[in-house]
């Protein structure tokens, strides 16, 4: 509609987590292991409250045992603006929202190249090795063994023809820095997306890392083996 003026207050964000450290009790003896944040991030600091609050929710532990959880259902906590002062993950998760510190980056950070140098068919390739279409989801091992695949292919046109160890060796590290920053990729607010996702993505990352691992592993032993100059 328009002639309506909108101006916004605050942007808020509220999600469930698992894996969390616990946090001290602020109203009492004992621990509160947190599995859901709320933060609020306002449009213009708050002179009590900042900019930046967060609510804590979880159960409450005292001497080893569970508090029964309230009638309203689990415990919670404020932080309120100052991050300085809060647990450094909880910080991290507000910084990693924070929608005033994303524009900027958007905004300042340069042009990259997704594939990182790779032409258009390996990077192709790579993908089609990692994101199997449909809802089938293949073994491990068949993951696995269709990536080595395609890096033996990839390995096999940077290199086509005998090349001194050396040289074959920054291939190597090439390659596995490339599967490195596709498996980081693959993780990035991984715990944002709904389970099932968040499994496969973390299992094609897993795979990744294997191969990383494995091709530097090759690059060190190759490495080795040249010949010192007389």
């Amino acid at each position: 509609m328009t002639g309506i003026d909108r101006i916004p207050l605050a942007h808020s964000v509220r999600y469930v987590a698992h894996g969390l450290p616990e946090v001290p009790n602020h109203y009492g003896p004992g621990v509160l292991a947190p599995s859901e944040i709320t933060l609020t991030y306002r449009a213009a600091p708050d002179s009590q409250l900042g900019r930046v609050h967060a609510y804590v929710a979880g159960r409450l532990w005292v001497d080893g045992k569970e508090v029964p959880l309230l009638p309203g259902g689990l415990y919670g906590q404020h932080y309120l603006d100052g991050l300085d002062n809060w647990p450094e993950w909880l910080a991290e998760e507000a910084r990693l929202h924070d929608p005033e510190a994303a524009a900027v980056s958007a905004a300042v950070a340069p042009p990259t190249d997704p594939t990182h140098g790779l032409s258009v068919q390996h990077a192709d390739a790579l993908y089609d090795a990692i994101a199997t279409p449909g809802p089938a989801r293949e073994s491990f091992d068949d993951q696995h063994a269709r990536v080595c695949a395609v890096v033996r292919q990839i390995l096999d046109d940077l290199l086509p023809t005998p090349a001194e160890p050396t040289d074959r060796a920054a291939v190597l590290h090439e390659v596995a820095d490339e599967l490195t920053r596709k498996a980081n990729k693959l993780t990035e607010r991984v715990h944002d997306l709904a389970y099932f996702v968040a499994k496969d993505r973390l299992r094609e990352a897993e795979i990744l890392d294997r191969e990383a691992t494995e091709l530097r592993r090759m690059a060190d032993q190759t490495a080795t083996e040249t010949p010192k100059e007389q």
